[in-house]
């Protein structure tokens, strides 16, 4: 008699705990992000660090579109890229979903030049109007300008483009 009373007891809390579970929010409206990426370059050994801030809507369980800024460099350089960004999740109902993301604009520094992103990563979404992704991205900056010190004393302002590939952590609300 004892048994069927825990085994009773064990089922009851087991279906209390399960049915006070909260759905996983289906985003939907205006959502912003904030975003940290390390770039590991293809150009030398040089990495770089950005910050960046995205606000935008989702026009469906699936697709944010938003406009976004940032600040990124290392020691050889700092730009600000303005961008437009979207987001594509594959599964909005699930708490962990692939996603893909996607970036283009410009950026303002010492000079101006483009600025693109494609990635794809993971979005874990909370019950409550939060989640976070992780992300692999691939990048491309055109345009920068470098002082050559190679032949001499004297700076020779070259062009260069960078590309590579980033690692990105976001929060989104």
């Amino acid at each position: 008699m004892k048994k069927m009373i825990l085994i009773v007891a064990a089922i009851s809390l087991l279906a209390t705990a399960a049915s006070a579970q909260k759905s996983i929010r289906v985003p939907h409206g205006y959502a912003a992000m904030i975003e940290q990426e390390n770039t590991f370059h293809f150009s030398g050994s040089q990495t770089s660090i950005a910050l960046s801030m995205t606000h935008g809507a989702y026009y469906s369980d699936n697709v944010y579109v938003g406009l976004g800024f940032g600040l990124e460099g290392n020691d050889d350089y700092t730009i600000l890229p303005v961008f437009a960004a979207t987001r594509y999740i594959f599964n909005g109902h699930a708490k962990v979903s692939p996603m893909f993301t996607a970036r283009l604009g410009s950026y303002v520094g010492d000079d101006l030049g483009a600025y693109g992103e494609a990635g794809f990563g993971l979005r874990f979404a909370s019950p409550s109007k939060f989640a976070f992704a992780l992300s692999l991205v691939g990048k491309y900056v055109s345009g920068l300008e470098y002082c050559d010190y190679s032949s001499s004393s004297v700076c020779t302002v070259k062009e260069n483009s960078l590309s590579g590939v980033g690692i990105r952590f976001s929060i989104e609300w």
